[in-house]
């Protein structure tokens, strides 16, 4: 829309966190299991009708989501659906259900993981093949005055926002590591 300004804040990885014992149940071999624990990535493909904790119907996210899974002829077998990621975590860790999250609030996955013991954590992958991101940006009526104060907020926004998903590159990166040491 021409009356539309979009700034362009970041773009959003799509991962999928499981606990082990969900991913072992549903794998389709015991390498499924190896391969995506070694490499930190899930080819999807390995598992059969695993459950999944979705989000709300219609939202870009899930669009996201679904056309990823669609293009990998993988069979949805979504459990229920939340709009809330803290939610959508927290029943993940508790039940036998995967979830897909968007990279910027893997934050609360660590903070979940802290509640439980390392046999009952929730594990980060990322998804084999799966090459869009979702695209964070602010959208506002091209005519819409900017005062130094609403410039400011949005600059301290956008810091915000990348300082986070530096934060969580380096936790989701140091898992990785360990996860390989572990295995090795």
């Amino acid at each position: 829309n021409q009356n539309l300004k979009i700034t362009h804040i970041a773009e959003d990885e799509v991962f999928l966190v499981a606990k082990v014992n969900v991913l072992e149940k549903y794998a389709r071999s015991n390498y499924a299991l190896t391969e995506a624990l070694r490499t930190s990535t899930i080819n999807l493909k390995n598992f059969k009708d695993i459950p999944i904790a979705g989000n709300n119907i219609g939202s870009s996210f899930t669009n996201l989501i679904n056309h990823y899974l669609d293009s990998q002829n993988i069979n949805q077998n979504i459990i229920f659906s939340v709009s809330d990621y803290e939610l959508q975590i927290k029943i993940c860790s508790q039940n036998d259900v995967i979830s897909f999250c968007p990279k910027s609030v893997l934050g609360i996955v660590f903070e979940e993981n802290k509640l439980h013991p390392p046999e009952r954590e929730l594990k980060i992958f990322r998804l084999h093949q799966m090459e869009s991101h979702l695209r964070l940006d602010l959208v506002m009526h091209r005519e819409m005055h900017l005062s130094r104060f609403k410039r400011e907020f949005i600059k301290i926004f956008k810091n915000s926002i990348l300082n986070n998903m530096q934060m969580i590159d380096h936790m989701v990166d140091t898992d990785e590591n360990n996860r390989k040491t572990t295995i090795s």
